[in-house]
């Protein structure tokens, strides 16, 4: 998951939203020399949406633009995301005692 140029969007039509029964088994390192570890059903299901699309059956099939559209919306996902995790920057303020 270093990596800022590629952006992976998993697509399957069995993601579930509950995360103790899924079908889909997600790996995740952090560098190329780590070693892959199984996530979590929480983890798992906080990268959907962002990593991972559930395919509905239907969708695709009457709207031609629908994973253009769910990349797009995984793409804005990941932006929000990258801006909650950055840090901010404060400055300690006190106030004076009365």
């Amino acid at each position: 998951m270093n990596d800022d140029t590629t952006h992976h969007i998993f697509f399957d039509d069995n993601i579930h939203n509950i995360e103790d029964d899924a079908i889909v088994a997600v790996r995740q390192r952090r560098t190329r020399k780590d070693r892959f570890r199984a996530l979590s059903g929480e983890e798992t299901l906080d990268l959907q949406g962002v990593h991972l699309v559930r395919v509905p059956t239907v969708e695709p099939i009457l709207n031609d633009n629908w994973f253009y559209e769910q990349i797009q919306r995984c793409e804005r996902n990941l932006a929000v995301k990258k801006e909650k995790s950055k840090p901010v920057s404060y400055t300690h303020l006190t106030l004076p005692t009365i």
